[in-house]
C-alpha cells in the first residue's frame, strides 16, 4: 500500500515492524473508537511512522519531520472525509505537499 511507500517500509504492512506485545506509543479516535498505534522502528530517519488498525484495515500516520511526531501524542480526533457533507467545504485547504506528488 500506499501508507507503507510513505512509511519508507518494503512491504504492504508494517507487520513484523511494530511491537504489538508492548503497549501502544500513541491513541487516536477514529470512526468513534479509540485506536491504538505503535511506533514502526524501521522506518527512515526523516519521518515519524505510527501504524494501527481500524475497522480491519491498517491506519499509517506518517508525519515530516521526525520531531513533529510528537504531535501525534496528543488526543486526535480522525473523520472519515467520505462521509462529511457541506462540511468539506469549510477545511482549510493549500498546496499539495511536494511529498505527496514525488
Amino acid at each position: 500500500g500506499l501508507g507503507a511507500r510513505y512509511a519508507g517500509m518494503d512491504g504492504p504492512d508494517p507487520g513484523p515492524h511494530i511491537g504489538v506485545d508492548k503497549p501502544p506509543q500513541a491513541k487516536l479516535l477514529a470512526a468513534g473508537r479509540p485506536t491504538p498505534l505503535w511506533h514502526v522502528a524501521q522506518a527512515p530517519d526523516d519521518r515519524a511512522v505510527f501504524a494501527g488498525e481500524a475497522l480491519g484495515l491498517w491506519l499509517w500516520a506518517i508525519v515530516w519531520p521526525e520531531q513533529s511526531g510528537l504531535l501525534l501524542y496528543d488526543e486526535l480526533v480522525l473523520t472519515d472525509l467520505r462521509d462529511a457533507g457541506a462540511e468539506v467545504e469549510l477545511l482549510p485547504c493549500g498546496a499539495l505537499s511536494p511529498r505527496l506528488l514525488s
